[in-house]
């Protein structure tokens, strides 16, 4: 792949959280043509790799016939629930190429003294 990125689509599971309706208005504004996205990758980074954001745009990305290059911890998404109503897949199920950052499975991996 050779030039410049195109897009940057920041998307932070924790502040905004994107409805049905949003993901469909980014898929038909940034969808054209498959043939325009041949040599185009996404790279997404989620670290349990199983939120609703992360997986969809993936999804998006893919149906697109964009690449996807996924960083998530294997064991957090491995050990995640799958959630009703959530993603039916995990990212790195979904990526064409999976990046495991080796980070544990839960919300915190640093230990705080004075705390259970």
């Amino acid at each position: 792949m050779s030039g410049a990125a195109r897009y940057l689509v920041w998307v932070d599971t924790m502040m905004q959280r994107l409805q049905s309706e949003q993901l469909e208005s980014i898929q038909r504004a940034g969808v054209a043509e498959k043939d325009d996205f041949a040599e185009e990758l996404l790279i997404v980074l989620s670290n349990p790799g199983v939120n609703a954001a992360p997986v969809e745009m993936t999804k998006l990305a893919k149906e697109a016939g964009l690449r996807v290059f996924a960083i998530c911890s294997l064991e957090h998404s491995e050990a995640a629930e799958l959630k009703p109503g959530s993603p039916t897949a995990r990212l790195y199920e979904l990526a064409d190429l999976t990046l495991d950052n080796l980070g544990e499975s839960g919300d915190a991996a640093v230990e705080v003294r004075g705390t259970v």
